[in-house]
């Protein structure tokens, strides 16, 4: 979900701030640090459950079945 991608990647960047991202140098890509990348995986599942349980908001990928 992208709300969820979105909250998780603030609070990575509130408590990493700039040692959030790394380029790569071979692919050129900017990305998260291991431990950033621990941090932001934990955020999101934890966000993630949230709106699942507060809101009832639920992600399908796919065609979910009613």
């Amino acid at each position: 979900m992208e709300f969820v991608d979105e909250i998780a990647t603030q609070l990575t960047e509130l408590n990493f701030h700039e040692e959030t991202f790394d380029m790569d140098i071979k692919t050129n890509k900017l990305g998260f640090t291991p431990q950033s990348l621990e941090f932001y995986n934990e955020r999101y599942a934890e966000v993630e459950r949230m709106a699942n349980n507060i809101m009832g908001v639920y992600s399908y990928i796919g065609n979910p079945e009613h």
